[in-house]
């Protein structure tokens, strides 16, 4: 694990004033006789100094943050292939994107795969490289973000069981799915799917992974709403068209 020595930056100052905060409290609790309580314990104008003076320093992990970033990324994917060979046993095909379609169905399916290879490759070598231009704070809410949607996909794969599909299919016999997480959202793998490219995005974030993840979050949507809600309604008719009145597409209920 590589521990970075850098020079503080503005923006951190909540960070550093929560934390002087915390040692003027042991401070206190050590000797209280010799240490008083202050309100102001790091003056802003006296940071400030510091950091145009470069002489406050921040220690970072960068591994620590790195880890955190290829487990959500095994996890979510981990889950996904794991699935696509649990139902190759069963002699399911599971990936079905651009397959048995034609026209813009087909093209938005293939270039929404080829979305989502370029934001891996793109997350992947951000994290790898650890290339970020955010402030801790922002990283740490990448961080939530990023387990909270890979637990989704994780949930929302095992709700569908046997069901579930990469893209749609008019082949294979699948039943609606309405039950556990599908109550709240119509949507959850995919939302899944957002919240971890939007976490990874925070993360690490530069411009070229912006771009990487925000195309596949465009494509994404045009999945679901030009050829996934599109074969929803042909396949299950009133049924889904009930569903689709009671829950939103990512989340919520109307």
């Amino acid at each position: 694990m590589e521990i970075c020595i850098r020079n503080a930056k503005m923006d951190e100052y909540g960070i550093a004033e929560s934390i002087m905060k915390q040692v003027q409290q042991m401070h206190i609790g050590w000797r209280p006789d010799i240490y008083k309580y202050s309100k102001n314990v790091l003056p802003v104008e006296m940071y400030e100094q510091a950091v145009k003076e470069k002489t406050f320093f921040v220690a970072e992990y960068k591994g620590t943050v790195q880890i955190t970033g290829i487990v959500i990324l095994l996890i979510f994917y981990g889950c996904y292939f794991i699935k696509m060979f649990s139902q190759s046993q069963k002699g399911i095909r599971t990936d079905q994107i651009g397959k048995g379609k034609e026209g813009a169905a087909k093209t938005i399916e293939l270039v929404m795969k080829g979305s989502a290879y370029l934001a891996f490759a793109a997350e992947l070598f951000s994290i790898l490289f650890h290339v970020c231009l955010l402030p801790v704070p922002v990283r740490l809410v990448g961080a939530v973000a990023g387990a909270a949607g890979a637990a989704v996909f994780v949930v929302s794969v095992l709700t569908m069981q046997d069901s579930w599909r990469a893209g749609v299919s008019k082949t294979e016999e699948t039943a609606l799915v309405t039950n556990g997480i599908y109550q709240i959202s119509r949507n959850p793998a995919f939302l899944g799917f957002d919240l971890v490219h939007i976490g990874i995005g925070l993360m690490f974030f530069n411009w070229g992974l912006f771009a990487a993840v925000l195309f596949a979050g465009v494509m994404l949507h045009l999945q679901i709403v030009y050829v996934e809600e599109a074969f929803l309604t042909e396949a299950f008719g009133q049924e889904y068209l009930e569903y689709k009145k009671k829950v939103c597409r990512y989340l919520g209920r109307k």
